[in-house]
């Protein structure tokens, strides 16, 4: 029994110290492209895509194409149909990086809220927003609180409450469900929902776009799959990686799945698998999975590429992470801030770990009950009304959604 005490954790160094010897042969070229990319691609403007690092071979959907085979060249996202970036080839020192820079569901009032997707390596990105299907956040409406209000963190009265208002509260809305029940607005520093019933405008409410169901902007919603290459450096991990704003989330659909995402998260793909890591933040899947930082789940993609079940809640080891340390190399001028790597902290689970399941189409965490913020009142406010309190005076000390 102590033998294997022993040799659990001295395999786990090792296979560490493996990663660590085969990351020094690949690691001259990643962060010479490290450094290249944040060189051609600084200052990527709003729905922009560059050209990183060679090789990366773009398909167009325009009759006349943007000049897109050299590295600092962009173009406008919703003009693109494909990427094919090369997988990581030490011989012809090729590793195809692009990065796109996309606004999603985030509001036109705040120029720098947009999310960065860093596309590394052997891998097929598809743009799923045709011009044509594309909606723009370019519309706004100021609003008022007609009684003191709660704001929410979806388009539902039964989501969780994480702000409120007072009665006379001016707002400004830029987008709305698919229901027109409920209306998005800027809330420092996240986005939240707000009942119509619940305010009043001089403004048509219908011009809004709608920012649920299968409306997107151009390219919240794309596909991935793996290229046709072969990595050479079996120690580095090629993927996406996707970053927020500090304190925004953001709803992306991928692969057909809607994923939420607050921070840092990256996505790889073996064969038919899909894997997320969850680096900073945390990130939401199956509608209402919460993965914290530090840890991972997947899916099975089926013979379409789409995704199924989010399923094998896991802590990610230090093999996983060290291989994915060479990431906090990138130029943090390209993104948001720097990419880090999660902590012992982080590597605390908030949840029974017997939930950890490898097997598709189980649970990947229990019910949560662990107190964590599900119901903050509207301010001044200790709980919600409900639906006969809706015709009560604006100067109430009760919170409503109707």
């Amino acid at each position: 029994m102590t033998q294997n005490l022993l040799w659990i954790p001295f395999s786990l160094l090792m296979s560490v110290a493996v990663v660590s010897a085969q990351m020094a042969q690949c690691a001259p070229l990643i962060l010479e492209s490290f450094e290249e990319i944040g060189d051609y691609c600084a200052q990527l403007g709003r729905n922009q895509v560059c050209y990183g690092h060679d090789l990366v071979d773009a398909e167009f959907n325009i009759d006349t194409p943007p000049e897109f085979d050299t590295p600092s060249d962009r173009a406008d996202v919703i003009d693109l149909s494909v990427l094919n970036l090369q997988a990581l080839d030490l011989e012809s020192e090729e590793w195809g990086i692009a990065l796109f820079n996309v606004q999603a569901d985030l509001p036109e009032t705040i120029p720098g809220q947009n999310v960065s997707i860093l596309a590394i390596g052997n891998m097929r990105v598809e743009n799923a927003v045709s011009e044509e299907e594309a909606h723009t956040l370019d519309s706004e409406i100021r609003i008022e609180a007609i009684v003191n209000s709660n704001l929410r963190d979806e388009p539902d009265a039964g989501s969780a409450v994480m702000d409120g208002v007072v009665a006379g509260t001016e707002l400004v809305a830029y987008g709305i469900d698919d229901t027109g029940n409920w209306l998005r607005v800027q809330r420092e520093p996240t986005p939240l929902w707000i009942s119509r019933e619940v305010i009043e405008t001089d403004g048509d409410l219908s011009s809004l776009p709608v920012l649920t169901g299968n409306n997107y902007s151009a390219m919240q919603a794309f596909r991935l799959s793996s290229g046709i290459g072969r990595v050479n450096c079996e120690s580095i991990t090629e993927g996406v990686i996707i970053q927020t704003s500090e304190n925004t989330e953001t709803r992306l659909n991928i692969n057909g799945s809607d994923i939420e995402v607050g921070s840092t998260v990256m996505l790889t793909i073996d064969d038919a698998l899909m894997r997320l890591y969850v680096l900073d933040g945390q990130a939401t899947v199956n509608e209402t999975d919460g993965i914290p930082a530090g840890y991972a789940v997947q899916t099975d993609l089926d013979e379409n590429g789409d995704v199924g079940i989010w399923y094998g809640f896991q802590e990610m080891d230090d093999a996983t992470i060290s291989q994915l340390e060479i990431y906090m190399n990138v130029p943090a001028s390209l993104l948001h801030y720097p990419i880090t790597m999660p902590t012992p902290v982080d590597l605390t689970t908030p949840w029974d770990e017997t939930t950890s399941s490898d097997e598709p189409n189980s649970d990947i965490r229990p019910d949560d009950d662990t107190g964590t913020t599900n119901n903050v009142p509207a301010e001044g406010n200790d709980d919600d009304s409900d639906e006969d309190d809706s015709d009560e005076d604006a100067d109430s000390d009760d919170s409503h959604d109707d």
